[in-house]
């Protein structure tokens, strides 16, 4: 994939022609990483290690007493440290051998499993953590002695997003003289797991053949979250206790008279799992709505978008479901197939209201009839508009005050310990990092909007796709944070960001290296 394969047999192009096999005995070395990435000629069968360590003995023995050390350490510490330890350094190689490995752990697991809890297996740490890091690290090394991949408005602003968070959030807490618990410093580092997840795929999935690759892994491992989802809702016995375990929420219904059962899936609430299958329904869509399926086959694609779509009404969360329909319904205009995609819709809809009436009726009764003791509102307005309307002008405000220079820190104040949600996350990122960090993570959802937009225009079928999805899903967290904290949550930042890393925008070869192909060309011709 990505690479050229041996003299014996001939290689499969993007477009689908099958080149002719190469005459020499001597072929290039077959890597994930294409378009340029410099290969060293070997003969066919050879074996070769990650970063060239057959050729220094030295390096190699460093590099394995580093291991061995490593593991050693953390066997003094425990069995279970001493396994984990042994694991990871297999997982590291396999990485470094097998890059592929690591980005079907990215794109295909890390989405999955966000929404485990701290703790399984390394106290302080969620499993899909220690996987971006660790494999993130080792594509990142890989590719470093390629052709680099330049840093575009995009980049520097998750950077500085991630640097603010983290110097903002420490600033604070030194200045009210509060520790530093291993809940805010997950909070504090969390953005950077977002940058490396990104970087990752961006260096390393470089071919159209691979983009669509990693689509197709994308858009398979969605199933067994959407039928996590409605299994947990048709209440197969011990399965709810099992997720609540796994992700540490207690909670899978309101506590009103009205409230109704909602599914969560492998994450720990449920606007997360309705976050996820946003963006996956509107990929799938997106790919459906176009002529060539060379991700997945339309039947496939359609059994998708049906499993997602009943799990996303069992989440009953009315602002993705809404964003969902929106933008299925621009993707059909875009792609010129407005009458396919409102047919799609209908269908939808009317399946969805004969399936789940009762569910529908019961969230409608909760949002626009059920009333809290001693409150008024309009009956206009949805219960939960209402309530984070109060809570923004009571008690989230009056708690700013004095915070708006560089926010309260990772935490929160004791106004909102009792119940620690903002319910927006233009409210967290406030408190985290006062204006300045809201504005920076504003400029870096203005940046994501246009790079996707400039990778609508790139080659490869799959770029348009994506592209759309990208500036959609943007545009309507833009609305949806306003009640929700959606993309510092489990689920939707993580599959968000895979497809950001998908985009086709850093191919602009800078010009010293456009001068080297040039010549390279030249003497070739020569």
């Amino acid at each position: 994939m990505g690479g050229a394969r041996s003299a014996q047999g001939s290689s499969l192009a993007v477009d689908g022609r099958r080149s002719e096999p190469a005459a020499s005995p001597a072929v290039n070395r077959p890597a994930f990483y294409g378009d340029g990435a410099p290969r060293l000629p070997y003969r066919s069968g050879a074996r070769t290690l990650p970063f060239g360590l057959e050729r220094s003995w030295a390096t190699f023995g460093a590099v394995a007493l580093g291991a061995a050390t490593f593991v050693g350490g953390a066997v003094s510490l425990g069995p279970v440290a001493g396994l984990g330890a042994l694991i990871a350094v297999a997982l590291a190689l396999v990485v470094a051998l097998r890059p592929r490995v690591g980005i079907f752990l990215l794109v295909a697991i890390v989405p999955v499993v966000s929404g485990v809890r701290r703790g399984l297996p390394i106290p302080g740490f969620r499993p899909s953590e220690l996987l971006i890091v660790g494999v993130a690290a080792v594509l990142l090394v890989m590719a470093s002695g390629r052709r680099p991949t330049p840093w575009k408005a995009l980049d520097w602003l998750l950077l500085a997003y991630a640097l603010g968070t983290l110097g903002l959030g420490s600033v604070d807490l030194y200045q009210r003289g509060a520790p530093f618990t291993s809940s805010d410093l997950g909070t504090l580092v969390g953005p950077f797991q977002f940058l490396l997840l990104y970087r990752a795929l961006t260096v390393t999935v470089r071919t159209a053949r691979e983009r669509c690759w990693c689509l197709r892994l994308l858009l398979l491992s969605s199933l067994p979250v959407s039928a996590l989802a409605i299994l947990q809702q048709f209440g197969l016995p011990g399965l709810s206790q099992q997720l609540l375990s796994l992700t540490n929420f207690a909670q899978l219904a309101g506590t009103g008279p009205d409230s109704v059962s909602r599914a969560t899936g492998p994450f720990p609430h449920w606007h997360d799992l309705a976050g996820y299958l946003l963006v996956v329904i509107l990929v799938a869509a997106a790919l459906l709505l176009r002529e060539r399926m060379d991700v997945l086959s339309r039947r496939r694609l359609v059994l998708v978008v049906a499993i997602a779509v009943v799990a996303l009404v069992e989440t009953l969360s009315i602002g993705p479901i809404l964003a969902t329909v929106a933008g299925v319904v621009l993707l059909a205009v875009w792609s010129g197939r407005a009458s396919r995609g409102l047919l799609g819709l209908a269908v939808a809809a009317v399946v969805a209201g004969l399936l789940f009436a009762p569910l529908l009726q019961g969230r409608y009764r909760a949002q626009f009839t059920a009333r809290a003791p001693g409150t008024e509102r309009s009956t206009f307005v949805p219960q939960t508009i209402a309530y984070r309307v109060d809570l923004w002008k009571n008690v989230e405000i009056p708690a700013m005050s004095g915070n708006w220079a560089t926010g309260y820190g990772p935490d929160l104040p004791p106004k909102l310990r009792d119940f620690p949600y903002t319910e927006s996350l233009y409210f967290t990122m406030l408190f985290r990092g006062g204006v300045p960090l809201l504005l920076i993570f504003v400029g870096l959802m203005s940046a994501l909007a246009l790079a996707a937009r400039a990778a609508r225009a790139r080659e490869g079928p799959e770029q348009p796709a994506i592209g759309r999805v990208v500036v959609i899903v943007v545009v309507a967290l833009a609305l949806l944070h306003a009640q929700e904290t959606y993309l510092i949550d489990s689920g939707t930042p993580h599959v968000l960001w895979v497809l950001v890393g998908l985009l086709a925008f850093h191919e602009s070869i800078p010009r010293p290296w456009r001068q080297l192909a040039r010549g390279g060309a030249a003497r070739a011709a020569t």
